[in-house]
């Protein structure tokens, strides 16, 4: 669990760091990369259930690169309230 959220002034900050935009780069890089192997024909297989395994595994992972690339504030406000013991939530009053 986080000590803090960030607010949104820290947001803006930790996007323009060199290593955030460094990691949506290798984001992007990657997913683009898995694409190019679907292409290639990379996760074809001579078994049906194997080549669905495969591209299951390479659509999961292009979603989660998408997800990096397209990672906004919202995003992590709403997912704060999901942490255990945590009282943050849009719009409501911690004291109850």
């Amino acid at each position: 669990m986080l000590e803090k959220m960030p607010n949104e002034d820290e947001w803006q900050e930790w996007l323009h760091h060199p290593c955030t935009k460094r990691l949506r780069f290798w984001a992007e890089h990657e997913r683009q990369n898995r694409m190019e192997m679907w292409a290639n024909g990379n996760f074809s297989a001579a078994f049906d259930m194997e080549m669905a395994v495969k591209n299951a595994g390479a659509t999961g992972a292009c979603s989660i690169y998408k997800d990096i690339m397209e990672l906004d504030y919202q995003q992590i406000v709403i997912g704060a309230s999901d942490e255990p013991g945590s009282q943050q939530q849009i719009g409501t009053n911690p004291a109850g």
